[in-house]
């Protein structure tokens, strides 16, 4: 799906290639084409707790802060979910140190050590292996990939609930 071409004069104006995105209220089934604002609120809404290490909260809020520019540049509602790949990375290689795990720099190796310690539920394995899975076909890409803005805020929710679970979760609370 092609996105506008940047120019300096249209660098600040809404990227048409998201019009079509509506958004549906799952009560009622009213679509409605949001706003930028609209957007931003979306993705703006959920929020890492506060056990999360100040770091990983920097990371983060750029990678939504990218999604959030996507109203006028469609590319970076996928740029931004990239970035939320390494902030979970980064929350995991926080935890490690923060749980005393031995040195290890591999992501998958950090989920294992984290799962196995009780520090990830075993019901959300598959997510973490999907999120290094994601991040690694990112950081070897051969093409362009595009996500729509729903599947960057469906990103944001996700990746707001492993991170916020890896550190205010039973386990968390006994390494503290």
């Amino acid at each position: 799906m092609p996105s506008k071409t940047l120019t300096p004069d249209n660098w600040n104006e809404h990227d048409e290639t998201s019009s079509f995105m509506v958004s549906v209220n799952r009560n009622t089934g009213i679509e409605r084409c949001l706003t930028g604002s609209g957007w931003a609120a979306k993705i703006l809404e959920p929020k890492l707790a506060e056990a999360v290490p100040e770091e990983v909260h920097r990371l983060f809020e750029v990678a939504r802060g990218s999604m959030v520019y996507g109203w006028f540049y469609y590319p970076l509602y996928t740029l931004g979910s990239q970035h939320l790949y390494f902030v979970h990375e980064a929350a995991t290689t926080h935890k490690c140190k923060l749980a005393n795990a031995p040195p290890m720099k591999n992501f998958s190796r950090q989920i294992e050590w984290l799962a196995k310690h009780g520090y990830i539920r075993e019901e959300r394995i598959g997510q973490w292996d999907a999120v290094r899975a994601l991040r690694n076909g990112f950081a070897h890409a051969e093409r362009q990939a595009i996500y729509t803005p729903g599947m960057a805020i469906s990103d944001v929710w996700i990746a707001t609930e492993l991170i916020n679970e890896l550190f205010c979760g039973e386990q968390a609370q006994m390494a503290k």
